[in-house]
């Protein structure tokens, strides 16, 4: 009697772990699918921004963590690296400087989109560019980031020509 009790726990044991194991397999296998998912996403999102016609740039504030190839040909730089880890503020004219630090204050405390027409941006040689930049709050590997999208295209050199509408 002691061994078909024993037996019958034995084999309610194996039946629970089995349903446990089956369901445990069951959610890795749905975190493996919704993890690739997700990188998927990232590789396309990121592609996006590679390839983006517009200079692209993502600070936190305090150093610059992205930038594509358009960004570099704009700033005047020889390669990504020339860039990365920059205060950001340094790519800002001199005297647009506090305009700036208040939309990006703004854009980080209230989640701001922030616009700035005909502002410019500062060269690695210290000449500027008459650009049209829009300031958008991310959130970029877990931190409160700033991805400013530049236009300084043949729409902003007409803008800036004088040439009236």
């Amino acid at each position: 009697m002691r061994y078909i009790a024993f037996g019958a726990l034995a084999a309610l044991l194996a039946s629970i772990f089995g349903i446990l194991g089956f369901s445990i397999l069951r959610t890795l296998h749905k975190q493996r699918d919704v993890q690739q998912a997700l990188a998927l996403s990232e590789r396309q999102h990121r592609q996006l921004l590679d390839d983006a016609p517009d200079s692209m740039v993502i600070h936190n504030l305090d150093k610059v963590i992205y930038v594509n190839e358009a960004a570099v040909a704009l700033h005047g730089a020889g390669s990504k690296e020339d860039l990365l880890g920059i205060d950001p503020i340094e790519l800002v004219p001199e005297e647009k400087r506090a305009e700036v630090a208040d939309h990006r204050r703004k854009a980080i405390t209230r989640g701001e989109i922030r616009t700035s027409e005909m502002l410019g941006r500062r060269r690695l040689d210290g000449q500027v560019v008459e650009t049209d930049t829009i300031g958008i709050p991310i959130n970029w590997d877990g931190q409160s980031c700033i991805a400013c999208a530049t236009n300084s295209g043949p729409l902003s050199e007409w803008i800036y020509s004088g040439v009236p509408w």
